[in-house]
């Protein structure tokens, strides 16, 4: 299964830039109750499942990094395949996507805010955050799509 094997590249990925970003316990519990809510608030159209959790993920990205993201990602979807019991394979392809996603986007926004020389109190963060957005939509349009 691909998903697996991307699921294990998503936690190589993190592991090796783990130090990567930081690790604000408040932060991270409000973000958590953000995405795990819009979660529970979630529409379905033509089988695919939608909900806000995208926009709190890309505010991890955007704040705290690319491993705290996908970590909220990775627990959030977990906690969202606990709860409605979806196929095996369509499981593992969401966890997959969650780690991946928010990870390959975090990581965009900080090598273009490093390129950029900006933080996120700066009015040019805003750049930072669409192009992380732009990647993580990417992936996960391609990878829940295909």
């Amino acid at each position: 299964m691909a998903a697996v094997g991307v699921l294990l590249a998503a936690a190589v990925g993190a592991a090796l830039i783990a130090d990567m970003g930081r690790w604000d316990p408040a932060l991270l519990v409000v973000l958590f109750a953000l995405v795990v809510g819009a979660d529970l608030i979630e529409i379905e159209f033509k089988r695919i499942s939608l909900s806000g959790s995208f926009l709190g993920l890309v505010v991890a990205m955007a704040l705290l990094g690319p491993v705290p993201a996908a970590v909220l990602g990775f627990s959030g979807t977990l906690l969202w395949t606990l709860r409605y019991r979806p196929r095996l394979w369509g499981a593992l392809v969401n966890l997959a996507n969650f780690a991946t996603f928010p990870l390959a986007g975090g990581l965009v926004m900080h090598v273009v805010a490093d390129a950029l020389d900006v933080r996120p109190d700066q009015l040019g963060y805003a750049v930072v955050v669409v192009a992380g957005f732009s990647v993580a939509h990417a992936m996960i349009t391609a990878i829940t799509l295909f």
